[in-house]
């Protein structure tokens, strides 16, 4: 049944959220059972639609349970809470059955009022409807880089066209609805509309005939609908104006749930494992080589400390893929982690986690970092990490990011001194990228030269990493001596980097032995490394502490730099030379694609839904206005009674092209009662028209029009808000034959 193929497509939009696997046997069986339910019941058993939508309860509730393996309590918990509980997860939400049975229920109910619509309703849309509302409901599910494959809108649309065209071609009436309509008025007043339903249905079965095949109409509406998608899928994102436009997220709407707070800041505790005893912090086993394990990342300054402003969401143990340009030519690691002194709720990982074997985790989408919802840390976990690896040739011309992340990393205290923006403008004087005024500064830190240089405080320490802290730091070479601990030295760097301009934030972690197998961390292993994100390229480490047992001398063009955090023995990546932007061996950037191709789908399954409800009045309107513009007063008179005789086919009352006024008019009577009352004078006008249409004059026409307008007003006060909405979506005249007549 098209019904259900038009839900499962809808359904397979909730990839948006969802890992495709998860969602396999939930949509499948929605959309089977809907459809099934609504061909059985209504198709078969010609019930009400409020039986067939109790026998849809009975039998999907249950079918609920066996597809999405909850019991009751998971059903109810589902449909209460399932979709806060998507929008304040993590993507892909985790597979549990209450939040599965939103998307089971959304694709049954699709494909069950799809599969009424198409057996009691007249318009061609109406089996299209229901599904299209899922689809575009699923689309907003997501985050802007989520979304499902472009072949789901592409397909759904496809078909969508097909049942439209095919349904168009054959203007059929709901058959159940005539079966049951032509036995109830066999022999009755109303026995005229049976015959009328009988002699419509004999005309389509030999226009049927004569079409042979699939419609046309149809064929034409299929590929139209395939360009349509594949140009707004490839076009929308370069419009003008399409990169400044946000994606709608429906989590937007609702509030994320709060962040756990931490006992200690992660910087300080670095700092307070550093100089304390050397005890075990976890062992680590990896299926390759680990440069460093991320515990916490800190993207806000207030002037007095880094934090953290990040936001966890729920997670699976199946976590939000990165960015693709942010990992590509990554490795792919796994290691199996067992804390064995490590207090708090973080869980170390490396690289870019996309996998743990645990449940209950909160997940940061941007940074990576992982933290237990259990009140202890698990006795071991294994996690998959992708760790990015960047070439040095693609780095050396690199422009800062510009997009909202890299934004709020860019934010400085307001009471910044302004000899740090006069020192980073000094150290990055003449740097011809972003990048290299990363390494400026980085050198500068790292590799000083100066007369009184950088060290690294190897005995006593000094802590804190305040404005005044840094301000002793960089300038007071009296008082502090340019001495200090890793903390001032990653502080110092993030906040001159940031009045360079370079969007930056603190990640807090551990030494990695760097080889693949097993790795014993320490204590005394805890450090802490700068990120820089960049276009295309994503967030790229430096470490600006010095070796203390190295003595720096002045740099040569081509130096080392952005290593490993590790500050006994740290290992670098090769930096090019800083004329190669100039000289053109950078290599050239490749334009980002814009997050944007979702809002295309979304905009336009809005756009089909306006026009979906829209043009049936649009169409009713030019019909209305042709019959009422008619040259001739007798052919303005006719289109009244056209006008009356179509309301009166919209409250189930049909009479044959062959009838008499006065039948007509008696048959309105009978079904409407007092609200027929205009059509008697309204008939005796027609009749005057037909037979005598030299009499008619510009007066017969407007009294015809007032009362065929008096007649549709006082009808429409007796009709309920469910019979307005589906006759809304009648265009077809009844009595477009009859008028010709």
């Amino acid at each position: 049944m098209p019904a259900a193929g038009l839900a499962a497509l809808a359904g397979a939009a909730f990839t948006s959220a969802f890992a495709a696997g998860d969602l396999t046997v939930p949509v499948a069986a929605g959309a089977v059972g809907g459809a099934a339910v609504s061909a059985v019941v209504t198709g078969r058993g010609r019930r009400r639609l409020a039986v067939a939508t109790l026998a849809a309860l009975a039998v999907l509730v249950p079918l609920a349970m066996a597809a999405t393996r909850g019991g009751p309590a998971d059903v109810l918990t589902g449909l209460r809470d399932g979709l806060r509980s998507i929008v304040t997860s993590a993507v892909p939400t985790p597979a549990d059955a209450p939040e599965l049975v939103v998307p089971y229920a959304v694709t049954a109910a699709a494909a069950f009022l799809g599969a009424e619509a198409a057996q009691r309703a007249q318009a061609a849309a109406g089996p299209v409807l229901p599904s299209l509302v899922a689809l575009v409901g699923a689309l907003t599910l997501g985050l802007d880089g989520t979304r499902p494959p472009g072949w789901v809108p592409a397909a759904w649309a496809g078909l969508a066209a097909a049942v439209v065209g095919l349904r168009q071609r054959a203007g059929r009436a709901p058959a159940n609805a005539a079966g049951r309509g032509g036995g109830a008025r066999s022999g009755g007043p109303d026995g005229a509309g049976g015959d009328q339903g009988g002699g419509d249905g004999g005309g389509r079965s030999s226009r049927r005939r004569r079409g042979g095949g699939l419609p046309r109409r149809a064929l034409t509406l299929v590929p139209v609908a395939m360009v349509a998608g594949v140009v707004g899928h490839l076009v929308g994102p370069h419009l003008p104006g399409a990169g400044q436009r946000d994606r709608f997220e429906l989590r937007d709407h609702f509030e994320q749930p709060i962040q756990p707070q931490q006992q200690a800041n992660p910087l300080v505790l670095m700092a307070g494992l550093q100089e304390g005893d050397d005890d075990p912090m976890f062992v680590a086993e990896t299926s390759e080589r680990v440069d460093r394990w991320r515990l916490a990342t800190l993207d806000a300054y207030d002037g007095e400390q880094w934090s953290s402003a990040v936001s966890f969401e729920p997670a699976g143990r199946r976590l939000p893929e990165p960015p693709a340009d942010e990992v590509s030519g990554g490795r792919r690691v796994t290691q199996t982690i067992e804390p064995v002194g490590l207090e708090g709720l973080w869980l170390p990982v490396a690289g870019r986690p996309v996998e743990v074997s645990v449940d209950d985790v909160l997940f940061d989408t941007e940074s990576g970092v992982l933290l237990t919802a259990e009140p202890r840390l698990p006795e071991s976990y294994r996690a998959t990490s992708i760790i990015p690896e960047t070439d040095p040739a693609t780095l050396a011309g690199a422009r800062a990011a510009d997009d909202e992340e890299a934004e709020r990393a860019l934010e400085l205290p307001p009471n910044v001194p302004p000899e740090f923006t006069d020192l980073a403008e000094t150290i990055t004087a003449g740097s011809s990228s972003a990048y290299m005024r990363a390494t400026a500064i980085e050198r500068y830190l790292a590799q000083s030269t100066e007369a009184v240089p950088f060290r690294l405080a190897v005995q006593a320490p000094p802590t804190g990493h305040s404005l005044g802290h840094l301000r002793c730091f960089l300038f007071d070479t009296e008082r502090c001596q340019r001495q200090g601990s890793t903390e001032q030295f990653v502080a110092a760097y993030a906040l001159l980097a940031r009045a360079a301009d370079l969007p930056t934030r603190i990640a807090v972690g551990f030494a990695s032995s760097g080889s693949a197998g097993r790795d014993e961390v320490t204590a005394h292993d805890a450090t802490a490394w700068v990120e820089v994100k960049f276009e295309g390229i994503g967030w790229v480490p430096f470490n600006p502490v010095p070796n203390p047992d190295v003595t720096n001398t002045p740099p040569p063009d081509v130096a080392g730099g952005g290593g490993t955090p590790d500050t006994q023995t740290p290992t670098t990546i090769p930096r090019p030379d800083e004329n190669a932007a100039e000289t053109g061996s950078a290599v050239e950037e490749e334009p980002t694609e814009a997050g944007g191709s979702a809002v295309v789908w979304i905009a336009l399954g809005a756009a089909v839904v306006v026009a979906l409800v829209t043009a049936p009045a649009l169409v009713r309107a030019r019909r209305r206005r042709r019959r009422r513009r008619a040259p001739d007063p007798g052919d303005r008179v006719a289109g009244a009674w056209a006008e009356a005789v179509d309301q009166l086919a919209r409250s189930g009352v049909r009479t044959p092209p062959t009838a008499a006024v006065r039948d007509v008019v008696a048959a309105g009577r009978a079904a409407l009662a007092a609200e027929a009352e205009p059509l008697g004078p309204l008939g005796e006008l027609v009749n005057r028209a037909r037979f005598a249409r030299r009499g008619v004059a510009e007066s017969d026409a407007a009294a015809a029009w007032e009362l065929s307008d008096a007649f549709a007003a006082r009808r429409r006060r007796t009709r309920s808000l469910a019979q307005r909405v589906r006759e809304h979506f009648a265009v077809r005249s009844a009595a477009a034959r009859l008028a010709r007549g």
